[in-house]
């Protein structure tokens, strides 16, 4: 997913990582909570970090119109 090119251009936009994209997807939606990995002091800020960004109208409908049907983390 990180290495996606729609998640990879909205990052530039922001001028932040595709994780902290993901997390600011993710916990753009009520009642949704982010349990994101980190593993290390850096990640860990930057993923705390993440939590301040909000992703506009258009940004989060790219995101929905990204078409993958393989799992990101297969049995």
């Amino acid at each position: 997913m990180f290495e996606d090119p729609t998640i990879e251009a909205i990052a530039e936009e922001y001028d932040t990582t595709p994780a902290a994209v993901a997390i600011a997807w993710v916990t753009s939606y009520d009642a949704v909570v982010a349990i994101p990995k980190a593993s290390s002091r850096d990640h860990l800020a930057a993923n705390l970090a993440a939590a301040d960004l909000e992703l506009d109208a258009d940004a989060i409908a790219r995101i929905e119109a990204i078409d993958r049907e393989e799992e990101c983390y297969p049995e």
